[in-house]
This record gives structure tokens, sequence and C-alpha cells, in this order.
């Protein structure tokens, strides 16, 4: 099941809500946005081992890695998936499921196979970076 984007809905002054810090076009710092997408995929998720949670040693999970000694691998089909990124001057907050690329080898051996997935994300930050 490869990931599907079911709906976009951007409501905005310029474009915020969508941080794309490298593109000039539009930019106002009082500007505003929302912005709301809904997915259909699947969530793959490494989640540690109980006996290397409270471990010293290093353990791959701090970035990310699948590695099968380290971890179990959750993959989850998820329906309905919403993403919502909020934007206001030069604040803003997101929050839902984004979606990523498997072609990094760290992810690829998830998978064994190249492609999209969905992962859980929330953060605030500045829409433009100085």
């Amino acid at each position: 099941m490869s990931v599907m984007k079911l709906l976009q809905v951007v409501l905005s002054k310029a474009e915020k809500g969508l941080w794309y810090d490298h593109d000039e076009r539009g930019y106002d710092a009082k500007g505003w946005g929302i912005c709301l997408k809904l997915f259909s995929g699947i969530m793959y998720r490494p989640i540690t081992k109980p006996k290397y949670w409270f471990s010293n040693d290093w353990v791959p999970s701090k970035w990310n890695e699948f590695t099968p000694e380290y971890h179990w691998l959750l993959k989850i089909p998820v329906v309905l998936a919403p993403f919502v990124s909020v934007a206001f001057g030069e604040r803003g907050f997101y929050f839902g499921f984004k979606v990523f690329s498997l072609d990094s080898e760290k992810y690829r051996r998830m998978t064994n196979k190249t492609g999209e997935a969905l992962t859980f994300s929330v953060s605030t930050r500045n829409t433009r970076w100085k």
C-alpha cells in the first residue's frame, strides 16, 4: 500500500502554513495560513525492545534506524491520517502525519523496498529561517 493524498485544503495570505523556507514568492512577515491534508497509507515505526530501554549502550533507535537486533517493527495501516499546519506571522505549529521517503538506506532495511510511508510528527517552529 503506497501513501495516497486524499485531500489538501489551504487557506492563507501568501504561503503561510506551508513553510517553504527556500521559496521567497509572496512571503509576508505578517501573513497567516492554515493547511489541512488527509492521507492514507502505512505507518512504519521501529520500537526499541524493552531490554534496551534503560541501557547505557548505544542503541540505533536514537536516530530512527531499524535494526532487528534492537527493534520490533510496527506496520500500521492508516485509513485517515490528518496533517494540520497553522502559522501567524513568523510563528506556527503543525501536528499530524507527514510523508517521508524510504529511499534512505537506514529506512530501506524496514521494508526492503523503496517508496513512501507516514510518520506522526508534532512541532512548533518559525515560518522563516533568518
